[in-house]
């Protein structure tokens, strides 16, 4: 199995990206309830009223029919206009007499409390993003477990293997000198498959995966990544607040905040709508008809809020809302910059280690071929194991560091697929 395969795996199995996923969809209906604010309300009514006073000598009542159909809408900008039809009729002595008809259109627009209405979508809006890059960064989260894994379980793999390799030749070697000496690599070799097992448990838990899975896992296939060049230290942190979804997370979160405190503010506000009303209404008996021209009206209401200590309230909080993201946004963001410095470093002393283990492993080997001797030869391959599994500890070292790296930059995932180097 490829790490690019395991990663797949662990991020179509993880648990903790399921519950974000969830949370996402939590935030897509609150944004959802947040844009119903400004829906199109349709509403009608239809009612009969009997009036027995109106003859009382006669015991006749005159009955009036009436049909109201109308539109409600807020806009964005808190102007609320409201379409009004009805229809009424009126019977006397059991005849329809009159018949009265209405069409009218309102107005209401808020001068003061009310006009940042909007921000209700708008704050909903910043926490699905915020909710969305948290979904991000938790995959790419699951994705540098499973890769730092997969490289711990990569080293024990070739170091059991070295050992089985070790063990092999010394089996060569048809010589009772080398007896004991075989029997100290067997030893070895059974420690090393021991910590070889256990690396691809350890892989497996982080991948979730079952048991019966664990044997996919019985050969691991990516080699180690080569030596080459870091990038700058100072492009990479420059990138950080485009690329790091959990940095991009806490503003999102901040902005979200910024329009609870704008939201917080606009209800301390005093209420002062200007209302404009035009009305057409026509009226029709059973001998004449009659219809009037438009009615307009224009009104101006207001309160003041006395102590409105709810609102001021409101205020403080999403202020220390607001206040408590942008703290967590640049304390992430000073950590994040001293992980690359450190990081890059570190990658740096690796490749110097890489060159030098690889060169000691080299040379040992020329003189393992050469030897003659049986207690030099044997000197000289203990120091070349040590050697090789110093050499595969340094690359091993280097992959994962390379991991923490890529993830500390905020590109371990480039489009869903992973990027090691």
């Amino acid at each position: 199995m490829s790490i690019e395969q395991a990663v797949n795996i662990t991020l179509h199995h993880q648990p903790d990206v399921e519950v974000q996923q969830q949370i996402v969809r939590a935030r897509q209906g609150q944004l959802q309830a947040a844009q119903g604010t400004f829906d199109t309300q349709l509403y009608s009514n239809i009612s009969q009223t009997t009036n027995r006073k109106v003859h009382i000598n006669t015991g006749l009542a005159l009955d009036t029919l009436q049909c109201d159909v109308g539109l409600n809408r807020t806009f964005e900008s808190g102007l609320r206009v409201s379409p009004l039809l009805s229809a009424a009729m009126i019977r006397e002595f059991g005849q329809a007499k009159f018949f009265n008809n209405s069409a009218s259109i309102s107005f209401v627009y808020p001068l003061m409390r009310g006009r940042d209405i909007s921000s209700i979508q708008t704050q909903a809006s910043y926490h699905l993003e915020a909710a969305e890059l948290r979904l991000q960064h938790q995959r790419m989260l699951n994705a540098q477990q499973t890769a730092l894994a997969y490289w711990q379980a990569q080293v024990t793999q070739q170091i059991a293997l070295l050992w089985q390799k070790a063990q092999e030749r010394i089996q060569t070697k048809q010589d009772p000198l080398f007896v004991a000496y075989q029997a100290t690599y067997a030893d070895f070799s059974l420690q090393a498959q021991t910590q070889w097992l256990q690396a691809r448990q350890q892989l497996a838990v982080t991948m979730n995966l079952a048991l019966d899975q664990i044997t996919t896992l019985n050969q691991l296939s990516s080699h180690f990544p080569k030596p080459k060049s870091v990038p700058s230290v100072t492009m990479l942190m420059n990138d950080v607040p485009m690329k790091r979804a959990d940095y991009r997370a806490f503003e999102k979160d901040r902005q979200a905040f910024s329009e609870s405190v704008v939201l917080a503010r606009d209800a301390m506000r005093t209420r002062m709508d200007v209302g404009v009303a035009v009305r057409y209404e026509g009226f029709r008996g059973l001998n004449n008809s009659n219809i009037s021209g438009p009615n307009t009206s224009i009104n101006l209401s207001m309160d003041l809020p006395w102590q409105n200590r709810v609102a001021k309230s409101q205020v403080a909080i999403a202020q220390s809302s607001e206040q408590q993201q942008a703290v967590q946004r640049d304390a992430l963001l000073r950590r994040i910059c001293n992980e690359i410095d450190v990081l890059s470093k570190a990658i740096t002393l690796y490749q110097q280690r890489i060159q030098k283990t690889s060169m000691a492993s080299t040379s040992y080997l020329k003189a393992l071929n050469t030897e003659k001797d049986k207690f030099r030869w044997m000197d000289i391959h203990d120091r070349y194991i040590s050697s090789r599994i110093r050499a595969i500890q340094a690359q091993g070292d280097y992959a994962k560091t390379w991991i923490q790296l890529r993830f500390a930059a905020g590109d371990l995932l480039v489009d869903g697929q992973l990027y090691t180097h």
